[in-house]
């Protein structure tokens, strides 16, 4: 199965749980400003939800670094890539499509909800992905820091034999 488009939704179509609670938990940490200062997000408190999370630094030039990631997502991954630095001109297809989301979601600078089906992750070729992006702010200026939260279902093909 080959990676599907990216498709962009608004968060305000947050169906599953992980979603939900993690919007609450963002709506929550803004204290009146566009977005929260990363330090105010203490992964802790959405342990159940932890396997799922992923955060990312974000640069001006368009580039990342994986601040954390899940256990359920390096599954995903087939590797750990905590610690991985890219950007949009980098030749790994993994690397170059976040770029790509991240860049998304910081010229939206709002919650977006992203929805993939088959990934270029090789855990999640046969997946369904839905992701809740969360633009987080030390300055409440700038998006420097993205969580992010992944709702995966597998995608069952049946094909017919005959």
């Amino acid at each position: 199965m080959q990676p599907g488009p990216i498709i962009y939704r608004s968060a305000t179509s947050v169906h599953d749980e992980i979603h939900a609670k993690c919007l609450r938990y963002w709506e929550a940490r803004r204290n009146d400003r566009r977005w929260p200062a990363p330090d105010s997000v203490v992964t802790d408190d959405l342990t159940r939800h932890l396997p799922w999370l992923h955060m990312y630094d974000i640069w001006e030039n368009g580039g990342f670094r994986v601040r954390l990631m899940g256990s359920a997502i390096v599954k995903l991954a087939g590797e750990d890539l905590t610690g991985l630095a890219g950007g949009p001109d980098d030749k790994d297809a993994k690397v170059k499509r976040a770029a790509e989301v991240l860049a998304k979601v910081v010229a939206m600078g709002e919650p977006v909800v992203t929805h993939v089906e088959g990934s270029v992750l090789p855990g999640a070729r046969f997946h369904q992905l839905d992701t809740l992006w969360l633009p987080l702010s030390d300055d409440g200026e700038t998006i420097d820091v993205v969580l992010a939260a992944t709702a995966a279902q597998e995608i069952f093909d049946f094909v017919d034999a005959s």
